[in-house]
């Protein structure tokens, strides 16, 4: 999984989560601005402290499936990616 993969993963969650509606004026309302803020702050904070987990974790099983695709560290990388790898990425 690559960073762009995974930051698009988060959007496409993030969106469902905090939906962006903008009046037809184009002005949010109270409500609205705040999910567009939780939404940029739900982001930032799944990049920041999942990224890294995410990008060791796939490092992890592209070195070591190459080496050894038996190996049962192999397993338990590719378990712990599972949440992120098995859902689909949306624009």
């Amino acid at each position: 999984m690559t960073r762009e993969q995974f930051e698009a993963l988060v959007r496409a969650e993030a969106e469902k989560e905090y939906p962006d509606r903008v009046l037809d004026n184009g002005v949010y309302r109270a409500t609205e601005l705040r999910f567009h803020n939780e939404r940029h702050t739900y982001i930032a904070t799944r990049m920041e402290h999942e990224w890294p987990l995410v990008e060791a974790l796939q490092g992890l099983v592209d070195s070591v499936s190459y080496v050894d695709p038996g190996v049962y560290e192999l397993d338990l990388a590719k378990a712990a990616l599972s949440p992120y790898a098995a859902k689909p990425i949306e624009r």
